[in-house]
This record gives C-alpha cells, sequence and structure tokens, in this order.
C-alpha cells in the first residue's frame, strides 16, 4: 500500500506541471480497464493519464497591447487497481488525450471507438489520437504490450561457465541507403555464466559474448596496475559466427523470452602497451579494438593521467584497429597481436575539423535553391549529417568531422548537381573521402544547374508503405533516389514523384518497405532485376505506371 500510494503522489508531482487551476472542474466521469494486449489479461498498477487542452482567453498586456491566446493543459493521472481497472472523476467536457504506462510494457493508443462518447476530432488528421469527452462513460479500453526477454548462458570450450563477460547486442537498420548498425553492452555474466537482457522491443537482434567486463581506468601514478588476466576470448556471436553478416539473428517477440546460449574459447591473452597523446582533460578515453566493420566497445585499459602510458588487457592474437576516442578527439592506429605482447605503440589524439562546402547555381533566379552534403562514417556506426543550407555569403561548413573514411551523399533543392570535387578528387566518380588527422580538408566544392526533370507515376498491386527507388544509368549522377508511395487523393491507387532530377535514364524499382533499402550498396543495386526504364527530360515531368514490387 505504502509503494503505490508513493507512486501515485510521484505521479501526480510530475504530470501536474502544466494545470491551469483557473478553468473549472467538470462533472463527467470516465472509467475504463488496462489490458495486456498479448494475453488480454488485466494490468495492475499502470499510469494512466488523462490530458485535456482548452483555450485561454487573451488578456491585455503593457500598454493595452492584446496578447493572442493560448493553449494550456490539465492533467489527471492514477494508477489502474488489482483488476486493472481506473476512473476519472469531475472531468470537464473537451478534447483528451489518453497515455498508459508500467515498466516491461510498451503503451498503445486508447480504443476510442469502442468507447461512445469519445468521438474523433472533426477535421483533424486521422493519425491524430486526440478525442472528444461528451459524455460521461465507463468503458475505456486501453493496452500495454510487454516488453520481450533474451537470456542464456555463456560457457567456455570445455563447457565451464564464464564469468564477467560482456553481453552485447545490436539491431540493422538503414538509414539514407546506409546499412547502419546499434549496438551496446546489454548485461553481464553472473558467477553460473548467466545473463538476462529484458525490456526488449519486439524486432530482430543478433547477440554477441563481446568480451570480458570492464572498461578504461584512469589513474595518477608512475606505477602501472597489476593485471594478472592470462586467458581471454575473442568476440563471437550467437550461433558462433565472428561476422555479424553470418550470425544467426534471434527473433524477439511481444511477452517472450528468447533463448541464446553462446560458447567462447579460451586462449592465450596478451597486452597493448604505449603511450597517448594530445588528450584533454575531462573522463578517461575509451580504448576499443576494432575488426572489419564489427562494433566495438570500450576494452579493459589502464592509463596513466602522468605520463600518458597504457596497457590493454585481454587481448587474443590477431590484426586490428586501436580505436581510442575521448570527447571530440579520436585516433586508429593498426596493430598486431601475435605470441606475446605488443609494446612500444604510440597514439596521438586528433580533433575534429571543419569541412568547408562552397557551392554555386548556374542559370535562372537563385530564390529557394539550395544545396547540402551529408557525411556518412564508412563503418556503419554513426552518421554524421550537414543540415540543409543555402547560398550566402560566409562559406558553410560541416563541424567538428573526426579523422576517418566517410560517404559524401550530395543533395540539392531546385536543381541537380553536375559537378562536384573534393581538392583534386571527383566526388561524382568517387564520393568516399578520407579525412586525414592534423590536415586541414579541402572544400566540397558543388556545382550546380537549376531546373532538372521530374518523373511521377502510380504503382499498383503494391500495399502502404511501399517505396520507390530511382537508379541512375548514366556517370556522373549523384545515385540513387528514394521516394515512399503515397495513397492518391481520389483513391485511385498509390502515386510518387520525384523532383529536381540530372537529365538522363534511369530505372525505377518498387519495394514494399523503405526500411530496408541498401540502395548505396552497389552489391544491392546489382541484384535488382524487374525495374522500369524511365527517362528525366531537363523542364520536363515524365509518367511512368508501375505494377508490382520487385521484393
Amino acid at each position: 500500500m505504502q509503494s503505490t500510494l508513493g507512486l501515485r503522489v510521484l505521479a501526480a508531482g510530475i504530470l501536474g506541471l502544466a494545470a491551469f487551476a483557473q478553468q473549472p472542474a467538470g462533472d463527467l466521469t470516465l472509467s475504463g480497464t488496462v489490458t495486456n494486449s498479448k494475453t488480454g489479461e488485466p494490468v495492475a498498477h499502470a499510469l494512466v493519464r488523462a490530458i485535456v487542452f482548452g483555450p485561454v482567453a487573451a488578456q491585455s498586456g503593457e500598454g493595452g497591447a492584446i496578447q493572442r491566446p493560448t493553449v494550456q493543459q490539465r492533467v489527471w493521472s492514477m494508477l489502474s487497481d488489482a483488476a486493472g481497472s481506473f476512473s476519472f472523476h469531475g472531468l470537464p467536457p473537451g478534447r483528451y488525450n489518453f497515455f498508459v504506462s508500467k515498466p516491461g510494457f510498451t503503451s498503445g493508443p486508447a480504443d476510442a471507438g469502442e468507447a461512445a462518447g469519445l468521438h474523433p476530432i472533426a477535421g483533424r488528421p486521422e493519425d491524430d489520437e486526440s478525442v472528444a469527452l461528451t459524455t460521461s462513460k465507463n468503458d475505456l479500453r486501453l493496452t500495454l504490450s510487454p516488453l520481450g526477454v533474451i537470456t542464456g548462458k555463456v560457457s567456455d570450450q570445455d563447457g565451464v561457465p564464464v564469468r564477467g563477460v560482456d553481453v552485447a547486442i545490436a539491431q540493422v537498420s538503414m538509414a539514407d541507403g546506409f546499412r547502419q548498425i546499434s549496438a551496446r553492452v546489454a548485461d553481464t555474466t553472473d558467477d553460473r555464466g548467466i545473463y538476462r537482457i529484458y525490456d526488449l522491443s519486439p524486432g530482430e537482434y543478433y547477440l554477441r559474448a563481446n568480451g570480458m567486463t570492464g572498461g578504461a581506468v584512469l589513474y595518477f601514478s608512475n606505477a602501472m596496475p597489476a593485471d594478472t588476466t592470462e586467458e581471454a576470448f575473442a568476440p563471437v556471436y550467437f550461433g558462433g559466427s565472428a561476422a555479424l553478416d553470418s550470425a544467426l539473428p534471434i527473433h524477439v517477440e511481444a511477452g517472450s523470452e528468447a533463448r541464446a546460449d553462446v560458447s567462447v574459447t579460451m586462449d592465450k591473452a596478451y597486452r597493448i602497451r604505449g603511450v597517448l597523446t594530445n588528450r584533454g582533460s575531462g573522463p578517461a578515453p575509451t580504448f576499443e579494438l576494432r575488426q572489419g566493420g564489427e562494433p566495438a566497445f570500450s576494452r579493459r585499459t589502464n592509463l596513466s593521467g602522468v605520463n600518458g602510458r597504457f596497457e590493454m588487457a585481454d587481448v587474443v592474437p590477431g590484426s586490428y584497429t586501436l580505436h581510442v576516442t575521448q570527447a571530440k578527439s579520436v585516433a586508429d592506429v593498426p596493430v598486431t597481436v601475435s605470441d606475446s605482447d605488443l609494446t612500444g605503440v604510440r597514439v596521438t589524439l586528433a580533433q575534429g575539423v571543419a569541412v568547408p562546402i562552397r557551392s554555386n547555381f548556374s542559370g535562372g533566379e537563385d530564390d529557394g535553391r539550395a544545396c547540402w552534403a551529408r557525411l556518412h562514417d564508412s563503418s556503419g556506426q554513426q552518421t554524421l549529417l550537414g543540415a540543409p543550407r543555402p547560398f550566402y555569403p560566409g562559406e558553410p561548413a560541416i563541424e567538428g568531422v573526426l579523422p576517418g573514411k566517410y560517404h559524401v551523399v550530395l543533395v540539392c533543392s531546385g536543381g541537380y548537381v553536375h559537378s562536384a570535387v573534393f581538392g583534386s578528387q571527383d566526388l561524382l566518380a568517387n564520393p568516399e573521402i578520407a579525412i586525414l588527422p592534423g590536415a586541414q580538408p579541402p572544400p566540397i566544392e558543388i556545382q550546380a544547374s537549376s531546373g532538372g526533370g521530374s518523373v511521377s507515376g502510380t504503382l499498383a498491386g503494391a500495399n502502404d508503405g511501399a517505396a520507390v527507388l530511382l537508379v541512375p544509368q548514366f556517370a556522373g549522377s549523384t545515385g540513387p533516389q528514394v521516394t515512399e508511395a503515397f495513397e492518391a487523393d481520389d483513391g485511385g491507387g498509390l502515386t510518387f514523384e520525384f523532383e529536381d532530377l540530372a537529365p538522363g535514364s534511369y530505372m525505377a524499382y518498387a519495394f514494399s518497405k523503405l526500411d530496408e533499402l541498401e540502395y548505396r550498396n552497389p552489391a544491392f543495386l546489382q541484384s535488382l532485376t524487374g525495374g522500369v526504364s524511365v527517362r528525366a527530360e531537363d523542364g520536363h515531368e515524365t509518367a511512368v505506371k508501375m505494377q508490382g514490387v520487385v521484393r
């Protein structure tokens, strides 16, 4: 009882921040239940919030000026009881949003269509979850979807449990046509080798026994702390793969508990010793060992704040990139560990630099025209975006670009790119650039032409959420473009449109989902079949009809 009361007081304190006391209390009552969307069972002690929005009349300000009317909100909150029931009293008529939450669950919208007296607001978008409460009702149904769990055991080649292992999970998504890896260390094995990762949204995950737990420790002494670990293992995914591309996915459903045991091979462990220079003030740097495009995490490392000496433990033989970061500085050093400790490694941190952008449009007025660049980290683990910038005096730049390799994506509005260089490098022929440590990069110089062609069309035999990919068939382009297909206003199927296209021939492909297209990958483009040929002409709109999706 005391715990429940405490939660109610906390909820009321947090959620009452925007209440408008001048609004009179109403006489309506709203009751309902909270249920588990997976099982249909009631959910007890769920936090239910009812929020009504109301206008505050315009008032006279200083000097008699009339201030514009504003909109404020009033919040009611309570916890559902053991039967999942809740009841609000003294509600005024108005436009409401209803929210429900509880640890271990994700929330769903109110089932307003099942509760008489709750009506969608006329003229509001269909995806607006606001409803109008006009009379007292007691049949509002709110749902919570349970989150999932992955659990398992990490053992060595002899079946002995391994304690203190960092277990990481990764998910793969697409951003701007690039594969992006989102990974984090989610748990550490206990003395039984057991881990348990909870509160996972439904989806597909990859799980990896990443290494022995620990990160960088900064100490202030000339003596190196003792480290007696003699064995370690190379990271391995569930299923036995060393690489994510061939790892077995784990499917997590709402309310499910997936089992994923991992076997690691213990091997002789060595150390990497060296000196770190250019370290700034603040927290200790992170030390990672990277191999290929695999996710990497901070490794167990001792670092002296006096002389910069460091020692990384638990390294099994192999070739790596030693990746060190601190705040806005980074360093990458290739290292190879064979059958002994590696010593004498020198690591120098370098700060991010600004990549200038120079651009010029030819032909026509320049109102509303703009070009910009986006830089994508080639490792696939982060994306650095350059925001759209119009042409104006004072050259814009993408700030804080760390040393490394990037893919440049060029975009124009009101025209198309016909030339782009990075120093002496032709970005339309090769969009991969390298930012070198300690060197000021040349500007990205864009030459654009006003106008361009447009391609619009219809897509039959596909559902909402479908996408159309336009792949140029000529050299010197900025690469593929993609757009989502939308329901036509007349209900005649899906439509799509591309604008500001460089004149030339293209192939159009339709897909069932936009978020699965790795269209910046040449291998993906080469695998495509079944497209429709179309040509963009400067100053003209080309219509095309498409039937069905290729995937």
